[in-house]
């Protein structure tokens, strides 16, 4: 990603990262951000299963324009955070939503469905978009994220739940 992402030809494209496992930062920042509406947005239903090392992927994708970056990984969480990195920008950490049948359930996860991503073109700029995004479930159903809450209490996360 590093190197890839430093060529000449991609400088100052925007971008978007998915991955399964959430960086450290995303147990950092909900705990920092907790409550705090519009940052959060989404039900968390448990707590962060991240990577116990920090490879510095957060940060790596902060310095090349990325907008946004989507976890799996924790079937019961379906959050998203805007957090500040800049006087002009904002990086979006947020989940997508448990999609399939497989796993643990509970919680969001009892009613499947995926985060959907809507992008647009910047047509003056063709490396910038603008985007939104919200989660529609199995049923069709778009659900008003503004309007959930945590339902795993609001004491701060200290450290992650994968070794």
């Amino acid at each position: 990603f590093l190197n890839q992402s430093s060529q000449p030809a991609l400088s100052g494209v925007q971008g978007l990262m998915f991955g399964h496992i959430p960086f450290v930062e995303v147990m950092t920042l909900y705990s920092l951000y907790n409550g705090s509406q519009p940052r959060v947005e989404g039900t968390k239903g448990e707590n962060v299963t991240c990577s116990s090392l920090n490879t510095g992927m957060m940060g790596a994708a902060i310095d090349r324009d990325v907008t946004a970056i989507f976890h799996g990984h924790d079937h019961k969480n379906d959050y998203r955070i805007d957090v500040p990195v800049s006087q002009d920008r904002s990086l979006t950490i947020g989940y997508g939503r448990k999609s399939g049948y497989g796993g643990y359930l509970g919680g969001v996860a009892d009613d499947p469905g995926a985060r959907v991503i809507n992008l647009a073109l910047d047509p003056a700029d063709s490396t910038k978009f603008s985007w939104s995004s919200y989660i529609r479930t199995e049923k069709g159903e778009i659900v008003d994220q503004k309007n959930e809450t945590s339902n795993n209490g609001n004491q701060p996360q200290l450290a992650c739940g994968m070794f």
